[in-house]
């Protein structure tokens, strides 16, 4: 699904991937130091281009782009498998600092909650992925464990309901803004202000 304009913060925006940013969102999958966690990636340009344009005919899918507030992109976040009130976030390698890493996580939440209106957020992360869990964990996720065909621990679930990500957003707004933030609809645009 493709949102005209962009979710815009203080230090970074979210805007819809398009097949122009398949060459940097390709090199991101194939960083083998980025992507350690998460499924590798072994395919082409052409094929990366098809696989967003595939991306945005889904009603269900919302893939962006992470750009700094110069247009400088550094990762992207998406919120995909939308059923009902409920969706998985993922798709999440970020090269900012931690500033412009948390609001633009932190932009995907409230464009989801507060804009398409969904209750809760499912995810999973590599249980050796001990960043993923702290990162995590500031915007309120609770992990359980999951356990592979052969009885193995290698995941962990982890669920964001709305009312624990409103809870956590509260203190990463303080420490992001200073103070709580509102959202603004200006034209296409959607601005936490």
């Amino acid at each position: 699904m493709i949102i005209d304009g962009k979710i815009k913060g203080k230090y970074v925006y979210l805007r819809s991937v398009m097949t122009d940013d398949a060459m940097f969102t390709l090199s991101l999958r194939q960083d083998h130091k980025l992507t350690k966690y998460l499924p590798k990636l072994n395919i082409s340009l052409e094929q990366q281009k098809l696989w967003i344009v595939s991306q945005q005919e889904k009603s269900d899918d919302y893939f962006f782009l992470v750009n700094t507030i110069d247009n400088k992109p550094i990762g992207t976040v998406s919120i995909y498998n939308i059923s009902g009130d409920t969706s998985e976030a993922g798709r999440l390698v970020l090269l900012g600092d931690p500033f412009q890493n948390t609001e633009a996580v932190l932009l995907l939440f409230i464009f989801a909650f507060d804009v398409l209106g969904l209750k809760m957020i499912t995810g999973y992360t590599n249980d050796e992925n001990k960043r993923a869990e702290r990162f995590n964990s500031q915007f309120g996720f609770v992990a359980s464990k999951m356990k592979n065909a052969d009885n193995e621990e290698l995941k962990k679930w982890v669920l964001l309901t709305q009312e624990s990500f409103h809870k956590a957003s509260i203190r990463l707004q303080k420490l992001l803004y200073g103070n709580i933030v509102t959202i603004h609809k200006d034209g296409a645009d959607v601005k936490v202000i």
